[in-house]
C-alpha cells in the first residue's frame, strides 16, 4: 500500500516530467523529441525504483537521481526554475540524516542554477529560500512535538506507577481493616473459627492455613491440599516463624509464621517468600 507522502512524491515527479514535456514543446527545442522521451523515462524510472521509499538509506538514491536529472533538464533547457521543484522534497524529510543528505543536495542543484544563470538571475533563491524557512520552522515543530508526545507519555506512565501504588495502599488498608477486626472479633468469642480461618486465607498471599485447637487437637485446613495436618501432633509448636526446622521439610514450606490467639495456634504456610504480609501479620497475635 502507497503512504500518503510517498505518493505525493510520485506525483511532484510526474508534475516535475510534465512540466519539462510542455516546456519543450512549446518552444522551438531541436532536441524536444529527446527531451520528451527523457523525461517519461525519468518518471518511469522513479516508478521502478519505489521501493527504495521504504529503505532507510538508499531512498537518499531516488533524490540523487532526482538532482541528476533535474540538473541536465535545467543544463539542456536553460530554464533554470526547473530546480525549484527539488525544494519541494525537503518536506519528506524524517530525521536528522535525510535533513543532511537534502541539505547538500538542495546547495548543490540550487549552485548549478546559479552557475547556468551567470550568477546573474537570483530571484529563485529568495522563493527557495522561503521554502527552506518553512522547512526548518516545520522540522522545529515536529521535533518540538515529538517532545512533548514523549514527555506527555512519561507523564501518564508516572501517573500510572502512582495509581499503582495507591492502589496498592488501599488494597492494603483494606486487608490491614479487614483482618484487625477479624482478629478483634475471634479474641472476643463473637467469630467462628471457620469464618476466622476463611478471612485470614482470602486477606494473607499465604499458600494455606492451619488454625489448631491446643485444648481439642481439632484443626482447620483452608489451602494446602495435599497436606496431612495430622503430622502437626508431633511437633511442640510455640509462636515463632519456623525456617529450615523439620516441620519446614515435614511440609514442604519455606516459611511457616506460628501466631496465637486464646486458645488456637494459627500457622501459616509460605512455600517461598513472605509476600507483602509483614505488615499485617503484626495484627494476628
Amino acid at each position: 500500500m502507497i503512504k500518503n507522502t510517498e505518493l505525493l512524491q510520485i506525483l511532484i515527479r510526474f508534475i516535475l516530467a510534465l512540466s519539462i514535456i510542455v516546456y519543450v514543446q512549446l518552444y522551438n527545442f531541436d532536441f524536444k523529441t529527446p527531451l520528451t522521451l527523457l523525461s517519461i523515462a525519468y518518471f518511469v524510472g522513479t516508478l521502478i525504483l519505489y521501493p527504495l521509499h521504504n529503505h532507510k538509506f538508499l531512498k537518499h538514491l531516488l533524490f540523487l537521481f532526482d538532482f541528476l536529472l533535474i540538473s541536465y533538464f535545467m543544463y539542456t533547457t536553460g530554464n533554470i526554475y526547473f530546480s525549484l521543484f527539488f525544494i519541494t522534497f525537503i518536506f519528506f524529510v524524517e530525521n536528522l540524516i535525510d535533513l543532511v543528505f537534502m541539505s547538500i543536495y538542495t546547495i548543490l542543484i540550487f549552485g548549478v542554477a546559479l552557475y547556468l544563470s551567470g550568477f546573474f538571475d537570483f530571484t529563485y533563491i529568495f522563493i527557495a529560500l522561503g521554502f527552506w524557512l518553512v522547512f526548518l520552522k516545520y522540522f522545529s515543530d515536529k521535533s518540538l512535538l515529538e517532545k512533548q508526545k514523549e514527555e506527555i507519555n512519561n507523564l501518564a506512565k508516572n501517573l500510572y506507577i502512582e495509581n499503582l501504588k495507591c492502589n496498592d495502599k488501599s488494597e492494603f488498608y483494606r486487608k490491614f481493616y479487614d483482618l484487625s477486626t477479624a482478629v478483634k472479633m475471634f479474641k472476643s468469642g463473637k467469630l467462628d473459627p471457620e469464618i476466622f480461618i476463611k478471612e485470614l486465607y482470602e486477606n494473607l498471599n499465604c499458600n494455606g492455613l492451619v488454625l489448631f485447637n491446643i485444648n481439642t487437637k481439632e484443626k482447620l485446613k483452608k489451602g494446602l491440599l495435599n497436606f496431612n495436618e495430622g503430622i502437626l501432633d508431633d511437633f511442640n509448636l510455640i509462636p515463632k516463624t519456623y525456617v529450615n526446622d523439620d516441620l519446614n521439610l515435614k511440609t514442604g514450606c519455606e516459611f511457616i509464621i506460628v501466631r496465637q490467639i486464646n486458645d488456637y495456634l494459627i500457622l501459616i504456610f509460605y512455600k517461598s517468600a513472605i509476600l507483602d504480609d509483614s505488615e499485617i501479620l503484626d495484627i494476628i497475635k
